[in-house]
């Protein structure tokens, strides 16, 4: 029954406007958003406005009837602890993003906020959908640009090894009070190579040394670009032997490399000193470095 707009002294425009159906249809079909009314009961469709028919391509009759489990692609688990999330948050509302399905078979990221409501003593699901397409392709876009100055910052330009910044930022407070295993891997005579043979055959064999410490290190390890020819490995939670084990495989790989640069082979070899401790303080990273290029001394 249509509620009269007639006014009078009494009653306010505004409410006058709030109560009439046409007002109020008006408004659940101009949104630009979807909505859809669900029986708790049964999971069947009872309203969808304009805004779902251009989402989903089935027509507002089309939508009438249907069961919900026809759009939500989640498995039944999932669709089931959503709507009892719905059912304890009343008289709030609960959100949360879905996929969902389209006439065409179509899946869309969507956002779901959805609240129990109460009509005529039926209980009914008011679910106001947004198509978030658009803003999950801005958050990849941020991610990756995230992620590309991340690289920009802790990467070394050359290598794609981590550099400096990275170890001293973020690595190290990361390990503090751990056990590391700590290797200082140096390339014998690189300044004399870069002289004799040229930077660029000297940037080739220090990717392909980035390379193949990157192939050695489990995980857990990683790799730095210590200075000019020195890199630096350092493994996480090593075993009493694991340091002393990964520098004679280091130069094993290295001895047995097959480089070939400008049609011409390349053999070159390196110097590695190594040590393990516990880290408490940057001072014993520091100590640790000494300790580990005093046997590198040692070993050339």
């Amino acid at each position: 029954m249509m509620i009269s707009t007639k006014p009078n002294k009494v009653t306010p425009v505004f409410q006058l406007f709030t109560r009439s159906e046409w007002f109020l249809t008006e408004i659940l079909e101009l949104t630009p958003d979807c909505l859809l009314v669900i029986d708790v009961k049964t999971d069947l469709v009872v309203y969808a406005n304009q805004a779902s028919e251009n989402l989903y391509g089935y027509s507002q009759e089309e939508f009438i009837g249907k069961d919900i489990k026809i759009i939500n692609l989640s498995n039944q688990r999932e669709i089931k602890q959503h709507m009892d999330r719905v059912m304890k948050k009343y008289p709030n509302s609960h959100r949360f993003e879905a996929i969902h399905g389209t006439k065409t078979g179509k899946q869309v990221p969507v956002e779901v906020v959805s609240k129990l409501i109460n009509l005529n003593g039926r209980k009914y699901f008011l679910s106001h959908i947004t198509n978030i397409t658009a803003s999950n392709k801005l958050k990849n876009k941020i991610s990756t640009l995230i992620t590309q100055l991340s690289n920009q910052a802790y990467r070394d330009n050359l290598t794609g090894v981590y550099n400096r910044t990275y170890l001293f930022d973020v690595f190290l407070p990361k390990v503090m009070n751990r056990n590391i295993g700590l290797l200082l891997v140096n390339i014998d005579y690189f300044k004399n190579l870069n002289h004799t043979k040229g930077h660029i055959l000297g940037d080739y064999i220090l990717i392909e040394t980035a390379k193949l410490l990157k192939s050695i290190v489990r995980t857990g390890g990683k790799v730095f670009r210590y200075s000019g020819g020195e890199f630096l490995v350092l493994l996480s939670k090593p075993g009493s032997d694991e340091p002393a084990q990964t520098a004679a495989l280091i130069n094993e790989k290295i001895t047995n490399s097959q480089l070939t640069f400008e049609g011409q082979p390349v053999s070159y070899s390196v110097s590695i000193g190594y040590t393990s401790g516990l880290i408490h303080h940057p001072n014993h990273f520091s100590e640790l470095i000494i300790q580990a290029d005093q046997n590198l001394s040692q070993n050339k």
